[in-house]
């Protein structure tokens, strides 16, 4: 009884952590250096550093570990936002200021909790503007 236990918190454990999918990393790391060499001015690539398919992919992989690091893992946004990126692309498209990936891309980790220990929240990481004159 004791051992069945202590399996079933076990595997409450390992369930909560819910890592990112490799697979979603992969297609969204590719998608957004898609996007990021469409639309990004030239000037802006090279400031990056994302001269070429390689740098891009690997700004991005850690752009998207920061963004989902601490994070539950939502599989059905995380769709989404392959989908949406896609379309995106395939829309050939840019926006003529600050491209930014959609919405549904900005909540594929949610409950994050900060490595430093704070509690869980839904930041993306935005800073708001309140309006208010400092």
């Amino acid at each position: 009884m004791m051992k069945s236990m202590w399996w079933l918190l076990a595997a409450g454990l390992f369930a909560g952590c819910n890592p990112t999918s490799p697979k979603f990393m992969e297609e969204v790391v590719v998608l957004d250096c898609d996007y990021r060499i469409a639309c990004y001015d030239d000037a802006v690539l090279e400031f990056y550093n994302w001269t070429d398919r390689a740098t891009c992919e690997a700004a991005a992989t850690d752009d998207w570990n920061d963004r989902i690091s601490g994070c539950l893992y939502d599989k059905k946004v995380a769709k989404a936002c392959l989908r949406d990126l896609e379309a995106q692309n395939e829309s050939g498209t840019c926006p003529a200021e600050n491209p930014e990936l959609p919405l549904s891309c900005q909540s594929v980790g949610k409950e994050c909790v900060d490595p430093q220990g704070g509690s869980p929240s839904n930041d993306t990481g935005d800073v708001e503007d309140t309006g208010a004159a400092e």
